[in-house]
């Protein structure tokens, strides 16, 4: 029987490192069967180690960190918009939108540019400077908006353009270069999405209360430029493009779908429209228990920064145990802390209390995608299998601007306490308690 080169390569790497198991039974189930290893084999990079995997890793955990870092910030930005002019008087219901465009975007065009890089691996390499030029060109042409949807266009639409041109090919390698180790490596590289949220909301925040979003914006656009540019000798396939292009023509061959991955998805969805409701609003609602400007971006930090640990120990543990369990681990401790922190932190301490908790129990979850498609899968279905996660989860993340823009113009009636009664500052007679009520369901 006919077998794609990549399962071979794949079983081979597995042997060199002592590596035996079976197809998880919590991923999808594939058919193998045993075949001589070819020579050619001897030729590539080690897997799971080595100078190539240790290189490219870091180098995709900065990626991440600059590419989602910047959209998990936006609440800082939002906040400002919503309390300066030109925007303070502009559409309140495009200036959340922005942000959420900006990962939707790249959540739901996942699969398409998937789909292209399997069949046609030589275009990674122009996609990823496009994908720079693009990043950093928005963040450039937004300093120059003076309406919401000039950031709607640029900070919000072209950014998320550019940032899947260059976040796919950059996560395309991850299932090249790691096998055994491929939960705790999508981990390391989804904790650069923490990083980044973690370091950027105090450094946007002082630049905007000092220079203003013009120069703020063009500051970012330079840094993130250059940045980047550093990446790229780095950011490269352990497979040959002519072998992976292979990989890509048959990657339809082998699998389907089984109920838990369904139901999986389903809750992808779901999480993805809960998780980003708190980073998206905590600045605001700081502003809104007349607490300091700093406190919204400490805040949105401590999110961040606790979702740095929850990232990195869920890929590590997503190896040894049953990646379900870890997510309704994962979904029922986070709806918990929305539930009794957020919506009784009327104060500081428990408001930085509820970040971290929140951040620790819910930002890991998409660490669990290695785990759940099957650390034995080859590299173009993986691609494939992870754009379906991507899908799903941006389509919980594109309703979060209309479904937080209509909860905040309600209230839940008489009778509340805490952060479920407190005024929406960009309304006359919403409250948080909706949007928190929403937030614990679905987080």
């Amino acid at each position: 029987m006919s077998y794609e080169i990549d399962q071979i390569e794949l079983e081979i790497a597995q042997v060199d490192q002592g590596f035996h198991s079976s197809s998880l039974s919590s991923g999808l189930a594939i058919e193998s069967s045993p075949s001589p290893a070819p020579s050619f084999a001897s030729e590539l990079p080690p897997v799971d180690g080595g100078r190539g995997a240790w290189t490219y890793l870091a180098s995709a955990f900065l990626v991440e960190a600059l590419v989602w870092g910047f959209p998990d910030s936006y609440g800082v930005f939002l906040k400002h918009y919503q309390t300066h002019p030109p925007f303070s008087e502009d559409s309140t219901s495009l200036l959340p939108l922005t942000g959420v465009l900006t990962t939707g975007i790249m959540y739901i065009s996942s699969p398409a540019f998937i789909g292209v890089m399997n069949r046609w691996p030589e275009v990674r390499g122009p996609s990823k400077w496009l994908g720079v030029a693009a990043c950093s060109g928005s963040l450039l042409a937004a300093s120059w908006a003076t309406k919401a949807w000039h950031l709607v266009l640029t900070q919000g639409v072209l950014y998320g353009l550019g940032g899947s041109l260059l976040y796919q090919p950059t996560a395309s390698y991850t299932s090249e270069w790691f096998v055994a180790k491929r939960g705790l490596a999508l981990g390391v590289v989804f904790a650069g999405t923490a990083v980044g949220g973690l370091v950027l909301p105090p450094i946007i925040e002082a630049l905007l209360s000092r220079y203003g979003v013009a120069i703020t914006l063009r500051a970012l656009a330079l840094g993130v430029l250059v940045l980047l540019l550093i990446t790229m000798p780095f950011l490269r396939g352990r497979l040959p493009a002519s072998r992976a292009a292979r990989s890509g023509r048959e990657h339809g061959q082998g699998w389907e779908w089984n109920s838990a991955f369904f139901v999986f998805v389903i809750a992808n969805t779901l999480q993805g429209l809960g998780y980003f409701i708190p980073s998206l609003y905590l600045p605001t609602y700081a502003e809104s228990l007349r607490l300091p400007s700093s406190v919204g971006s400490a805040a949105v930090s401590c999110l961040n920064g606790a979702g740095l640990i929850s990232r990195l120990l869920l890929g590590a543990l997503s190896d040894r145990f049953s990646p379900y369990t870890l997510a309704t681990s994962s979904l029922l401790l986070s709806a918990m802390s929305v539930f009794t922190l957020w919506g009784l932190s009327t104060s500081l301490p428990l408001l930085i209390v509820f970040s971290l908790l929140y951040g620790f129990f819910a930002a890991g979850y998409p660490s669990l995608w290695a785990a759940i498609i099957g650390r034995d899968t080859s590299p173009s279905r993986f691609s494939t299998l992870f754009g379906i996660l991507c899908v799903s989860r941006g389509l919980g993340n594109l309703l979060t601007a209309p479904v937080s823009t209509g909860l905040l113009k309600r209230t839940l009636g008489t009778g509340v306490l805490g952060g479920y009664a407190q005024p929406y500052a960009g309304s006359h007679s919403g409250t948080f308690g909706p949007l928190i009520r929403v937030s614990k369901s679905t987080g």
